[in-house]
């Protein structure tokens, strides 16, 4: 969970990166311009925050140890409480020929690292935009 204070009826935005610089950049952005974050630092511990939590959007790095940001969403999008949450992929090893293959199985997007603030928060806005409902917590 964020260091940060959560302020009910904002919406909440799900980050999870297994690098605390890359956890805490996010973390800065996000909760600047009025969301609330919670932090994850693996596959396994977002699934949980996600069930536990049901954020409005993930934003999930791919390559974590353990359950790795591919396996998490296979996870999510075959839980019915989950499986409308849009994830948003974030990677600086994204191969063209995954991120196809991904994009199409997961129904998501991918963000490159290091990020982009006006691209990052573009992209955000676009999937809560456009967003499916999903349970509230």
């Amino acid at each position: 969970m964020p260091p940060g204070k959560f302020v009910p009826g904002k919406m909440k935005i799900l980050i999870v990166d297994d690098s605390q610089v890359n956890l805490r950049l996010l973390d800065k952005i996000l909760s600047n311009v009025g969301y609330n974050v919670i932090q994850a630092t693996n596959g396994a511990d977002a699934v949980r925050a996600a069930k536990d939590a049901h954020p409005d959007l993930i934003i999930l790095d791919i390559a974590m140890p353990g359950i790795d940001g591919i396996q998490a969403a296979c996870i999510l999008r075959n839980d019915a409480e989950t499986k409308n949450i849009p994830i948003i992929f974030a990677s600086s090893l994204i191969k063209r020929r995954r991120k196809r293959r991904t994009n199409t199985f997961l129904g998501s997007s991918f963000l490159p690292k290091p990020y982009n603030k006006t691209a990052l928060l573009r992209e955000i806005r676009g999937h809560l935009a456009h967003s499916r409902p999903h349970p509230a917590g």
